[in-house]
């Protein structure tokens, strides 16, 4: 990927339809430090 692209669909068209995840609920516990579990 390239930054200042100055066709509008980017390079490669990945510009025509971004998408970005977002957070609908908040984190359901407290992660320790040290603690090496990932939720998705």
């Amino acid at each position: 990927m390239q930054r200042g692209v100055s066709q509008p669909e980017g390079q490669c068209g990945i510009a025509m339809q971004a998408s970005y995840p977002t957070k609908s609920a908040p984190h359901a516990r407290t992660v320790r430090e040290g603690s090496h579990t990932d939720e998705l």
